[in-house]
């Protein structure tokens, strides 16, 4: 908006649609009488209905572009062919001025008929007109309707709504100007960069934003013709007397709507602020580059689409025995030290679909021929627009080493407690020939459920040694009771039930792996609380000392004893399945019941037995 008096003779408002066309060329034109015809005696406000669609059923706006003339009276509103300057001339009651002699203006006395019929008649004569500029294409919009919250819609026929919203989300200033320099439209961010409102920046000359010593450099810009483009470093003026440096691009296009005016669209950026993302820049590039430089594990960028390297640190330099002259301009599976060219190409196509790769089995040949082990990862990311793909190399053979010296240990430890057990068993079972087979067989069985059950390998293994030595506490019952052919009598009967303390007291101070000690000292608890030593119900009871008594069971009672014979497979079943959920865990018993009546399971050591009707006593 522009206001060269305090009290203009003509006040204009102008309505548009962005800058599309038929506005633009509404907006010289207007511009252009008001610079002439009507010089230091109007007041113009360009309205933009994409800023204030409200103002659109407020002031009756039926097409856009239209034109309201409020002062002098009466009120008129001119809609459709803004460009036509005689035209508007015409439709303001004037006529271009010869020599510069007075304005003539229309009569502003009211016309005789009242006020009423006259404001009618004015309303229909403004539909006429706007229904002939929509008939002849003359409009850049029209109002269709209206919302529930009383705004008007408006339907674009030469919209440049969606060119519109691309401007407005720029990081860049952006301006249109008119051929004399003029400032047609100006996005919110030029706005901000100025200190002040976009209102504001409509109808000024562009050249009111720089200084007098800055005029030179802007009109350079400005000296060019349709379809050029040139670019310059500009010091523009805020409305608080500022400077702000920027890079100013300028280039021009033809209006056909406009009679072919030239116009010019400026596009600005904060030099402060490209200057500082170039440091941050810098500043990043010099990090990354110490980083690199002194990282212990070797890193190499390669480009994205060749994998040619770009750049190799020296540790990498180091770990392969190469230079990195060696290594920069080759293809990674170039360089010589993968022992797998094809398998290195295809990490290379996987890490270009996957964006990421992770390897830790993939050897590599040093110059000298040792062979390392190392750990692999790489990603890729962009740096600036350029997309780039880092790889990490680390050095792992030494706790590759230090891992197999730890397993190496692990396995000749678990030997040694292996060992330990079968001295131990072997120690027990001397003392008591009837027992003799009897823990191995319940280890084989408490093993195979176990499996049934779906548990790991570790946990398993733990089971098969508890199984082996949960007997060993007999060691301290006299051989006489172990061996004694006739039943035990309760006092002996006592005595024997120490047998669980006696093993898992020897067994605690032995660090094995697993809880071989607890599983011993459960392995005669019952799930109801009727077993011993200690009367533990539930899940009180281990898994193991769970399975191994079920284990136990069936073993005793499938195999013959001092005191009597062996009772059978089948009546051994049946005792686990009719204690069920009370005396033995459920899941257990169900794995143990399907080993021996769907696979065929057998106790090793022992005749075949037939399960069955057939099954005998």
């Amino acid at each position: 908006m522009s206001q060269d008096q305090a009290n203009p003779r003509y006040l204009l408002n102008l309505y548009i649609s962005g800058t599309s066309p038929r506005s633009t060329a509404a907006l010289l034109n207007i511009q252009s009488i008001c610079d002439c015809e009507l010089k230091g005696q109007v007041e113009l406000l360009v309205v933009d209905i994409h800023d204030h669609p409200e103002l659109l059923s407020e002031e009756r706006i039926l097409a856009i572009p239209t034109l309201i003339k409020r002062l002098p009276p009466p009120l008129r509103r001119i809609i459709g062919d803004l460009g036509d300057k005689q035209r508007l001339l015409l439709s303001l009651d004037l006529q271009p001025i010869q020599g510069g002699g007075d304005l003539p203006v229309s009569n502003s006395d009211p016309p005789s008929e009242s006020k009423l019929i006259e404001e009618l008649r004015q309303q229909l004569a403004e539909l006429q007109d706007a229904l002939q500029a929509i008939r002849s294409g003359a409009v850049d919009a029209v109002v269709a309707g209206q919302e529930l919250d009383g705004n008007f819609l408006y339907s674009s026929i030469t919209s440049d709504k969606p060119y519109r919203l691309i401007v407005e989300a720029m990081g860049e200033g952006a301006a249109t100007l008119s051929p004399s320099g003029k400032i047609l439209y100006a996005n919110q961010q030029l706005a901000r960069l100025l200190h002040c409102e976009r209102e504001s920046l409509i109808g000024r000359a562009v050249s009111d934003l720089v200084s007098a010593s800055q005029r030179p450099q802007l009109e350079r810009l400005g000296a060019i013709g349709a379809g050029q483009t040139t670019r310059a470093a500009l010091e523009l003026v805020r409305t608080d007397g500022s400077c702000v440096a920027v890079l100013a691009s300028m280039s021009s296009l033809v209006i056909k709507e406009a009679d072919g005016a030239l116009l010019r669209c400026l596009i600005t950026a904060d030099l402060t602020q490209i200057q500082l993302a170039q440091k941050e820049l810098t500043e990043s590039e010099q990090s990354f580059r110490m980083l690199a430089l002194n990282a212990q594990d070797g890193i190499l960028i390669l480009d994205w689409s060749s994998g040619r390297i770009t750049l190799a640190n020296p540790y990498i330099s180091r770990l392969l025995g190469r230079e990195p002259a060696d290594l920069v301009g080759k293809q990674l599976w170039e360089i010589g030290s993968f022992l797998d060219k094809d398998r290195a190409i295809r990490m290379f196509t996987e890490l270009q679909d996957k964006g990421y790769v992770r390897y830790e089995d993939l050897p590599l040949h040093s110059a000298n021929g040792a062979l390392k082990e190392v750990e692999f990862v790489s990603n890729a990311y962009l740096v600036g627009e350029q997309r780039v793909i880092q790889c990490n190399i680390r050095d792992i053979s030494e706790r590759r080493a230090a891992e197999r010296r730890s397993q190496a240990y692990q396995q000749e430890t678990l030997r040694s407690l292996q060992d330990m057990v079968a001295a131990l068993v072997s120690l027990s079972e001397s003392r008591d020939p009837y027992t003799a087979g009897h823990q191995a067989r319940v280890a084989a069985l408490a093993q195979a459920i176990a499996e049934e059950m779906g548990l790991d390998n570790h946990q398993i293994e733990g089971i098969r040694i508890s199984a082996l030595v949960h007997d060993i506490g007999k060691f301290s019952i006299p051989s006489e009771i172990l061996t004694k052919p006739t039943p035990l009598k309760q006092e002996e009967q006592a005595l024997l039930r120490t047998h669980v303390q006696a093993g898992a007291a020897v067994l605690l101070p032995i660090h094995f792996p697993w809880p071989v000690a607890e599983a011993v000292l459960h392995h005669h608890e019952r799930l109801n609380g009727s077993g011993y030593p200690q009367g533990l119900k539930g899940e009180a009871i281990s898994l193991e000392g769970r399975i191994l008594g079920v284990a136990d069971t069936i073993e005793a009672m499938a195999t013959h004893r001092p005191y009597r014979f062996s009772k059978g497979i089948e009546a051994a079943l049946a005792t686990i399945e009719a204690g069920k959920g009370s005396s033995y865990d459920p899941a257990v018993v169900e794995a143990c019941l399907r080993l021996f009546r769907q696979q065929g399971y057998q106790l090793p050591g022992l005749e075949p037995l037939r399960l069955g009707p057939a099954a005998t006593g």
